[in-house]
């Protein structure tokens, strides 16, 4: 063979390879933005995670100073990248990663399409036409026997992100009864809906050891564990709009199967407004039932390399006592009150899990009798007086901060607080501070009080409230340090992200919220126009993008975009454009 022979052979081979090498690129590049080729329910795959299950070296244990303003990253050796439950580790203080956008608008809507129309190809036998979606996200559903028609995401509602380099996948339900898998770039479907059989109001919590999973609650009386591992894994091209993700196991509100055991009883209704928490594979989930879970999954790996689980024991927690129905039965006028359901998500801080009701009372559970096969037991009780829906927040020291509602008036309420910092190992005496939100109305229930979720940056809480107040809070003595009063309530919560604070606010336009960018490095900026009160004059103003309707979800901020829902009936991707 001569050497020109050889040179041209040669030629060849490069070719081809980089023909490969584009073409295996291209698919990469496209994975996700277009319909693909193949059905898959499940298949048998090559796992790029290790398929033996990992354990966190912590075990049980949550170390607060540790995660603070941290992702949730139990184990290193599974790392998963993103914001994987409401308010993104079992703290519940990390919000996302910037950059924050500069100058933004709306880049999509989902599901709709693009802002910018753009021309699209004519779709060719091998890239099939991308499956239509619904116009808006809404659904009917049943609330104290009124059936009534919601739309969008609502309280709580963050979506989740997971993070897998080319591909950015959103994650979230809806009050379309679906949850949803979505490009994070492009707004394209990456899955097809997972259907419930009500609306779903939590926000998802992702596996954060690498198995796949999703868990979550809706209105049709569930708490389901999902699987999208045969998706984010698979060897071959699929078909977004016939690939699912898997239910593998479901537990039902009212308990209908598990007839051979005694359970405590059950108050309120079916739904699962809070978020789940897992650690150390127990996964902790409270149900507006008035019941607090404790499961443990046995998670791991079958033959065909999936995720499986094989629940063992469920320890069922109730959030209520004798002494709260009393002291509810007090401020009532003497009618029983039974509104003890859960709706907040629980918080770790060492081996003790957190949650509040619906009654208004503060529980922390130790975890640490689960490491012999016992039941938690309950060492942290405080009753703030009125419903508390508002997720506790853990500072790096332990410290709880709570929201607070004035749904009851109650008398208890008013002399604790609205927004309140507890610790908790001061049981005897463990309320810190405290700061009241009474409202213009303060005679009327659900005018004033918190229904959001604080957020804890630095040395200072930020916090809304259902009277539309924004307030930055001192955390270590409670001094409010600057607010700023809007025109309706603010149910969703504030984030903040590279000395940036994003909240969804009431704009001056009636049942239209805007997301504004606050700079809250700086705290001197004598010439802006919008001055709040307190010691510190109002951070500088940055940007605002209206958010086209009412918004009570909270937004999850991902290197660079700002992702919330609206009760208009969609998810918003905002950010700068390209």
């Amino acid at each position: 063979m001569n050497t020109k022979q050889k040179n041209i052979e040669g030629s060849w081979q490069r070719i081809a390879f980089y023909s490969v090498a584009c073409g295996v690129l291209l698919a990469i590049l496209i994975y996700g933005t277009i319909s693909f080729f193949v059905k898959a329910q499940r298949p048998t795959i090559t796992m790029t995670l290790a398929t033996v299950p990992l354990r966190s070296q912590e075990g049980l244990r949550v170390n607060p100073k540790a995660q603070f303003g941290k992702p949730w990253v139990p184990v290193e050796a599974t790392r998963v990248e993103g914001v994987l439950t409401f308010r993104g580790n079992p703290t519940r203080n990390f919000y996302g990663v910037g950059p924050i956008p500069s100058n933004p608008k709306i880049l999509w809507r989902y599901p709709i399409s693009n802002i910018k129309k753009q021309a699209q190809p004519e779709p060719t036998q091998s890239e099939p036409e991308s499956p239509p979606a619904p116009k808006k996200l809404c659904g009917t559903s049943i609330d104290l026997e009124v059936e009534s028609l919601w739309c969008g995401t609502g309280w709580t509602g963050q979506p989740a992100i997971l993070d897998r380099g080319i591909i950015k996948w959103l994650i979230f339900g809806a009050y379309d009864y679906n949850v949803h898998f979505v490009n994070a770039d492009t707004g394209k479907i990456l899955a097809a809906p997972f259907p419930t059989g009500d609306i779903i109001k939590t926000s998802v919590t992702l596996d954060p050891e690498g198995y796949g999973l999703i868990y979550f609650g809706s209105r049709d009386n569930y708490l389901r564990v999902i699987a999208i591992d045969h998706i984010l894994h698979a060897t071959s091209l699929y078909d977004p709009a016939n690939t699912s993700a898997q239910e593998i196991w479901k537990l039902r509100a009212d308990y209908p199967t598990l007839t051979d055991q005694e359970l405590p009883r059950t108050y309120w209704n079916d739904d699962w407004d809070s978020s789940p928490l897992l650690v150390d594979d127990f996964l902790l989930a409270g149900g507006e039932n008035s019941i607090f879970h404790v499961i443990k999954l046995n998670r791991g790996f079958g033959a065909d390399n999936f995720a499986e689980l094989d629940v063992g024991e469920i320890y069922f927690l109730p959030s209520y006592t004798d002494e709260l129905f009393a002291d509810l039965e007090r401020e009532n006028g003497g009618l029983r009150d039974e509104n003890v359901s859960i709706e907040s998500s629980p918080v770790l801080v060492g081996k003790v899990v957190y949650f509040a009701n619906s009654g208004g009372l503060i529980q922390g559970w130790n975890l640490e009798p689960l490491e012999r096969n016992q039941a938690p037991v309950k060492v942290f009780s405080f009753w703030a007086g009125d419903d508390v829906d508002s997720t506790i927040v853990a500072d790096d020291e332990g410290m709880l901060y709570v929201g607070v509602e004035r749904d009851r008036l109650t008398e208890r309420g008013d002399e604790v607080g609205q927004i309140i910092k507890l610790n908790p190992l001061l049981q005897e005496d463990p309320l810190v501070w405290s700061i009241t939100d009474r409202g213009f109305t303060p005679n009327i229930p659900n005018t004033s009080g918190v229904w959001s979720t604080v957020a804890i940056a630095g040395e200072v809480v930020y916090a809304t409230t259902d009277s539309g107040r924004l307030l930055a809070i001192d955390r270590n003595d409670g001094q409010i340090l600057w607010q700023k009063q809007f025109r309706d309530q603010i149910w969703s919560s504030p984030v903040v992200v590279d000395e940036t604070l994003i909240v969804a606010v009431p704009s001056e336009t009636a049942g239209i919220y805007e997301l504004r960018a606050y700079d809250v490095a700086s705290f001197s900026n004598p010439n802006n126009e919008e001055l709040g009160t307190g010691p510190r004059s109002f951070p500088k103003f940055l940007w605002k993008v209206s958010l086209e309707g009412v918004v009570e979800s909270t937004p999850v901020v991902w290197k660079g975009k700002i992702y919330v829902g609206n009760r208009n009936g969609h998810m918003l991707a905002i950010g700068d454009e390209q």
